[in-house]
């Protein structure tokens, strides 16, 4: 890839802006002066710059800047992890100055004018209207990297039942769950809910509504898209009290009679997939780039069903490491 792109980093102070950093530092693909950290204009004029962006020698001496300010700039890719609203208004704006757009809201994800795509599973196509690109949900990347190698057997249904952290919903719900925690650990509880949970604890598991919610209805339409509409799906998404890192249970009812030891193969030739044959815990996902693939079985029913569990680092392959390694596979 061109080590001299110039960059732009949009939402450069929140979780995902911190780790598309991260990736882009291990994979040398920035040095000093190729890349502009964005925040919004509230963000600058309070003067909010992260802790974490000052352990990356490149950004330094780099001041965060308006966006209004950015596009003046000439960018080749923009990585741009704000919200929908801002990507709505902004996207279009750098695409019309020049760059390719990587987007990790949920604004353009149902466009049918822009790619969905999850690095390793999508293959970009060319001749579309828009230079933006969006990256899928969290849950949806991770799972759409755990069954695309099983495309090929012929995928009649998947069922979902993901349990997201905290971190999946910001900075601020991180902050408030810390604060939370914190509380409870000091032995005290307030009955008042936050704005973000309405009961906390360490070890809690919440569903985020009672029947059905944005992220269930984000992970069937958007795994829909990327698969073309192949096969039918139903999510189920619960909230769980740990800080980072997402666990899905899958099921996936085939076409036709699989073995395990094709299955096994399959997944073990799969892009950007790591199997174990024993169960291993939600550590080994985290500040990783890998969906971690464990549990593969036989449903219970017939050789047409197989079960499977899929972890992953939210903010690294949910987010960060798909936009980096989508920029790599365009500017290669």
């Amino acid at each position: 890839m061109n080590n001299k792109l110039k960059i732009c980093i949009f939402g450069a102070n929140g979780l995902v802006g911190t780790k598309m950093l991260e990736v882009l530092h291990e994979r040398h693909l920035v040095s000093h002066g190729s890349i502009s950290l964005v925040a919004t204009d509230t963000s600058v004029e309070m003067g909010n710059r992260s802790n974490h962006l000052d352990r990356f020698e490149f950004t330094r001496d780099v001041k965060i800047i308006k966006a209004s300010d950015a596009i003046k700039l000439n960018h080749d890719v923009v990585l741009m992890s704000a919200r929908a609203p801002a990507s709505m208004e902004w996207a279009p704006k750098f695409v019309n100055a020049g760059a390719v757009v990587i987007d990790n809201s949920s604004a353009w994800r149902i466009n049918d004018d822009v790619e969905l795509a999850v690095y390793g599973v999508s293959k970009l196509h060319s001749g579309r209207n828009s230079r933006i690109i969006s990256n899928p949900n969290c849950v949806a990347i991770m799972v759409a990297t755990a069954i695309a190698p099983l495309v090929r057997f012929g995928i009649k249904h998947i069922s979902v039942t993901a349990m997201q952290a905290i971190s999946g919903m910001g900075k601020a719900a991180l902050d408030e769950f810390k604060k939370e925690v914190d509380i409870y650990s000091k032995g005290y509880y307030s009955p008042v809910p936050s704005r973000f949970f309405n009961q906390i604890g360490p070890a809690s598991i919440r569903g985020l509504k009672p029947n059905s919610n944005q992220e269930e209805d984000k992970g069937n339409m958007e795994i829909q898209k990327i698969f073309g509409d192949k096969f039918l799906t139903s999510f189920r998404s619960l909230r769980a009290s740990v800080e980072h890192g997402h666990v899905a249970d899958v099921r996936i009812t085939l076409r036709k009679d699989v073995s395990i030891p094709e299955v096994i193969e399959a997944l073990e030739n799969g892009s950007n997939i790591r199997l174990y044959h024993d169960d291993v815990p939600l550590s080994h996902a985290l500040d990783q780039d890998k969906c971690i693939v464990w549990g593969v079985r036989v449903g219970s029913d017939d050789f047409k069903t197989i079960e499977l569990v899929a972890m992953s680092d939210n903010l690294r392959l949910g987010a960060a490491s798909n936009a980096v390694s989508i920029m790599e596979q365009i500017f290669s």
